[in-house]
């Protein structure tokens, strides 16, 4: 089964008029996962859904969609991709769209429980308040035409630096275990 992009997962969420965007409930949920790592469904949907009630196939596919999150999340190959338009809509939209993204995982981590002082402090709180920034600084902005070139340049920093914080973020809440080494009697001798 293919995994789920930005325009899957925005027809999918038509229904629901509490949710702002694909890449809102993307980082609402990327958010919630670093707060909790284990996920109630039926959390996650009264929390970003606004309601937990669906009929089976739309259950299915959300379910499918958190599960893609959290593996892309916990990658050991770092693999997770902001929900993000692609790169041929106008930066102007995928800035916003940025700034949505960080607004969800923010609410995600608020509703999570994981925005504590004592979660929060040092490295964790600073990140956060870069991505509080972020979502503030990223929309509604105008930009000039002359300047798309270094402006393209600065989203895609940005959207690197907000990426690798969330891993970052999650690694340390909820770091994953390495694989114990075990030796072999080939090894002992």
């Amino acid at each position: 089964m293919e995994s789920m992009d930005y325009l899957a997962l925005s027809q999918l969420i038509e229904a629901y008029r509490d949710v702002d965007s694909a890449s809102y409930l993307h980082g609402g949920t990327c958010g919630l996962l670093c707060a909790q790592k284990r996920l109630d469904f039926d959390f996650w949907a009264m929390k970003m859904l606004g309601d937990p009630y669906m009929d089976d196939e739309l259950k299915e596919q959300f379910e499918k969609f958190v599960k893609e999150v959290f593996d892309s999340l916990n990658s050991p190959s770092l693999e997770l991709d902001l929900m993000l338009p692609d790169e041929d809509e106008p930066i102007w939209i995928r800035a916003d769209a940025l700034g949505q993204w960080c607004t969800g995982f923010i609410f995600g981590m608020a509703e999570g429980g994981a925005l504590t002082p004592e979660k929060m402090s040092g490295t964790l709180g600073e990140m956060m308040q870069d991505l509080t920034q972020i979502a503030q600084q990223t929309t509604n902005v105008e930009y000039d035409e002359d300047e798309i070139e270094d402006d393209e340049s600065d989203l895609f920093e940005i959207s690197e630096y907000v990426r690798v914080a969330v891993m970052t973020m999650n690694e340390e809440l909820n770091p994953i275990a390495p694989k114990p080494i075990v030796e072999t009697s080939e090894q002992v001798h």
